[in-house]
This record gives structure tokens, sequence and C-alpha cells, in this order.
């Protein structure tokens, strides 16, 4: 299914200027972190439901970013109830509740249909390739006789701490035709003000922020995620989005919780 309503191109090309421009500054870091957030009719068909009928809000005031959703109770339905109640504008979801079993479209719905205004989006990273997801290719595990890898060039190591989470040379032409072919409404990044309880250097978020900003120009929500887990670095993160018009997002590293989230208008 093809949702022609849905304008990809202008974020697409910002998102491939940002990769690039990161490259040529050796920034792998930061583009490690980059998240991309996706409503695609390509991607989430089931995501997309009933979305002419729900009207959405195009400045979301709160976030939450949950990508094991297991976690939030201690059966499916229960998760469900804590996300429907959470009283969140956006929410980010993995495709799937759990492993390969997918959200029903009856749950994505409901989670919807109780918060006027809310958008359910769904994950994708960027940086990383995830042996999981539908795009992945059987022969990119195996080796040929010679015991050399079967998989693209731009494929490289799996993340010891994500396993089936593989490193992607992401400035690569045909990594990007993969993956940024789906991008749509919103960019959200990680780490920006800071790395855990440690404030980033004030080069790298002048940097990053020259990137971000025609995107808000151009009326796209910018998320902001934190995991600082002490009053200072919070407080820092908060103070960081609130001057740069952000929507801030502080929650725990594993994404297992609602976590806290601020609005912030200029």
């Amino acid at each position: 299914m093809r949702c022609n309503t849905l304008k990809r191109l202008p974020l697409v090309e910002s998102l491939k200027r940002i990769i690039h421009s990161l490259f040529k500054r050796n920034r792998l870091n930061l583009a490690f972190k980059c998240t991309l957030l996706l409503a695609t009719c390509y991607l989430l068909p089931l995501f997309a439901l009933s979305a002419a009928a729900t009207p959405m809000s195009p400045q979301p005031h709160t976030l939450a970013y949950v990508l094991q959703a297991e976690n939030l109770g201690k059966d499916r339905e229960q998760a469900v109830v804590a996300l429907k109640v959470c009283g969140r504008d956006w929410l980010v979801l993995d495709l799937a509740f759990s492993n390969d079993n997918l959200w029903r479209a009856e749950e994505i719905t409901a989670i919807r249909q109780i918060h006027p205004g809310r958008k359910v989006l769904a994950y994708l990273s960027i940086g990383e390739a995830e042996d999981y997801r539908d795009y992945w290719q059987p022969q990119w595990n195996q080796r040929n006789a010679d015991g050399k890898t079967a998989a693209p060039a731009w494929l490289g190591a799996e993340n010891p701490d994500w396993r089936g989470n593989f490193c992607v040379n992401y400035w690569d032409p045909e990594w990007q035709a993969i993956i940024l072919k789906q991008a749509d409404k919103a960019i959200g990044i990680e780490d920006l003000y800071t790395n855990g309880d440690k404030v980033q250097p004030a080069d790298h978020v002048k940097y990053v922020r020259g990137f971000l900003k025609p995107l808000q120009q151009a009326g796209k929500p910018l998320f902001v995620i934190e995991y600082g887990t002490s009053k200072k670095a919070q407080q820092h993160s908060q103070r960081s989005a609130a001057a740069d018009g952000a929507v801030l997002l502080i929650t725990d590293r594993l994404l297992q919780t609602i976590g806290t989230s601020y609005y912030n208008t200029k």
C-alpha cells in the first residue's frame, strides 16, 4: 500500500546531507546515534490505519520512545493499556511488540484513539542494519566456500551490545537506497546535549544544530532523546531543549519505560 499524501523527498535529502557531512567531519559516533522516526505506509500500513480520521498535531507537546514495550506490563494487554493512558502526544514504537510478534491493527488503533491528535510512529535505525527487519537478506549471514562473507561491502561487524545489529557504512549509496527512501515526517536524535551524565562539547552541539534548524524551519518536529540520570545532566538537557524549541524525552537507555517528556517553545 502506498500513501501518496506523505511528503518524503525534502527530509530524505536533508538526511543525506547530514549523513555525508558527518562522515566528512568524522562524526561517526553521532551518526550511529541518529534515529529515523517513521510513520510510513510502505513499512507499516497498520500504523497508518484511520490516520485520515484522526487529526494529527503538527507540533507534538510530549513524546514517548519505547522499543521494548513487552516490559511495560506482565502481558501484552497491560502493555497496551500503559501506552493508551500515558498521555503522550506522539509515541515511537518498534514495528514488533516483541521479537517478530508484530503489533495488531486494533492495538495501534486503540492506542491512538484514546488521546486526541496522537500519532504513533515506527522506529528504524539508519546507523545499524538489523537482521530481524524485512530488508535483511539471508545470504548476508552466509559465507562462501573460501570463507569470505557474502554480505554487502557496506555491512560491518555486529554490535557486541545488541545481538543482530550490525554497523553499516551509512554514507554508502546502496545502504541509503534501502533505508532513506522510507523517511517521512520527523527526525529524532539521541545524546545531543549530554552523553549519559556527561555534557556534550559546545562545538558538537552547535555543529549538529546547524543541520537540525532547517528541518525545524520546514515544520518538522524535532525530538531529542537523552539518557542522563543525574539532576545536573537532566536540567542541562531541559535548558538546552527549551532554547532549541525541541520536544525532549529523558528515558532509560534500554527504552523499556515511558520516560519523562518536556515540551518547549521558543
